[in-house]
Parts: C-alpha cells; sequence; structure tokens
C-alpha cells in the first residue's frame, strides 16, 4: 500500500506536457521552454519521450535555448532530439520540422557536445515510439501580438555600405511573424557586418546603432 501511494504522488506530481503547450499558446517562450524542459525530463526518466509531445517538447526546448532563455542547454543538441523523435513517432507539423532541420547539430560536428549526444537515448538506431508516449494533440501558434516579445534567428548577407541585401528565415516565435520580421530587415542599413546567423528578440521593438551611431529600430506589427 505504501508503494503504491509513492507511485500515486510520483504520476500526480511529475510535470505535464499541457503546461508547456499552454505558455507556447501564450506567447510566454520563456515559460513554455522550461515547462518543456521539465515535462521531457520527466517523461525520459519513464522511458516514454519518444513520441509526438517529446517531438514538440523538444521543440519547444530548442527554441527557448537559441535564444538564450534556458541556460546551458545547447540548442542544437534538441532540435537534433526533435527530428529523431519526429522520425520515429510524428509530432512536427511540415514547417518545425523544417526549422528544427536548420538549427539542427549532429553527433561528431561539435566535440564540446559529443558526451550529450553519446548519452542520448535518442542516438539509437531504428528509433522507434515508446508504447506509454503521448500526445496531447496540436501545438498551436500565438495569435498575432501575444507574448512579450518575438523571436527571430536569421541567416544574414550584407550589401553595400551596410545595407542588409539578403536576411533568410532559419527560425522564429511567433512562427506567422517571421517573415514580416525578416522583411523588415531586408534592406535596412544595419551594423551586420560579415556573412552568419544572427538571433534577434523584438521586445518589442530591436534596437541597432548604424555606423554614425544614429538609433534604427525594428519593430513588431
Amino acid at each position: 500500500m505504501l508503494a503504491a501511494a509513492f507511485v500515486s504522488l510520483a504520476l500526480q506530481t511529475a510535470p505535464e506536457p499541457e503546461a508547456a503547450y499552454a505558455a507556447w499558446r501564450s506567447g510566454d517562450l520563456t515559460e513554455a521552454g522550461r515547462a518543456a524542459l521539465d515535462a521531457l525530463t520527466a517523461l525520459e526518466a519513464e522511458a516514454c519521450s519518444i513520441g509526438p509531445d517529446g517531438a514538440r517538447l523538444a521543440y519547444m526546448v530548442g527554441t527557448a535555448a537559441a535564444f538564450g532563455l534556458i541556460e546551458d542547454e545547447p540548442y542544437s543538441y534538441w532540435f537534433w532530439a526533435a527530428r529523431r523523435i519526429d522520425a520515429a513517432a510524428g509530432g512536427l507539423n511540415h514547417a518545425r520540422l523544417e526549422a528544427a532541420e536548420r538549427m539542427s547539430g549532429e553527433p561528431g560536428r561539435d566535440p564540446s557536445l559529443d558526451s550529450r549526444f553519446a548519452r542520448s537515448r535518442y542516438l539509437a538506431r531504428g528509433l522507434k515510439a515508446d508504447a506509454c508516449a503521448t500526445s496531447s494533440g496540436a501545438l498551436a501558434d500565438p495569435a498575432p501580438g501575444d507574448g512579450p516579445a518575438a523571436y527571430l534567428a536569421v541567416l544574414v548577407e550584407p550589401g553595400r555600405a551596410g545595407e542588409v541585401r539578403r536576411a533568410e528565415t532559419l527560425l522564429a516565435y511567433p512562427e506567422r511573424e517571421g517573415e514580416a520580421l525578416a522583411g523588415a530587415i531586408r534592406g535596412a542599413f544595419l551594423p551586420l557586418t560579415g556573412h552568419g546567423e544572427r538571433f534577434i528578440t523584438f521586445d518589442p521593438c530591436a534596437a541597432f546603432f548604424d555606423e554614425v551611431m544614429n538609433r534604427v529600430e525594428i519593430c513588431r506589427d
């Protein structure tokens, strides 16, 4: 009876995926990432993480980590995990799977993450869905303008005199704001030297200073 009571208590107190889904829908990426990490850790402990919820939770963790909202969590690992889980059990829609592929790392590519990949339960060949895996339904994007901030990862290619010639969206939250924000960056004169990835937070605006210290702002609509 005592053992049964402990099991019941553990089931009652384990973090639920629904809390992460609710935070994601509300526009709170910080809370969504933290709640997703807690829920996914609990599912991994029970060997129940290879399922649709696991793929979506890993995607949420990766997104929050990419913008520095979860410390000490490598986003490239979590997007890789989301891809691996999705391949075995589904869970990501086409747009999120493409974003995960763009942001994903791979085992052996970054020596600092070798141990992380090596101990991952998603590394095994022939990965299959866990019988106890769950699915809490579709992961809905926030409504336009919801939440305190928007986040955009872009691949930037500068043009002449500091003009941004190309800004390719790699990852956005909320997703439907990504192209509009990237479009606002294209053609702007920003101090973004060199071709490479940029991670930008719009809260609600992102501020830049050009070469003569003029302040340039790009804001959410």
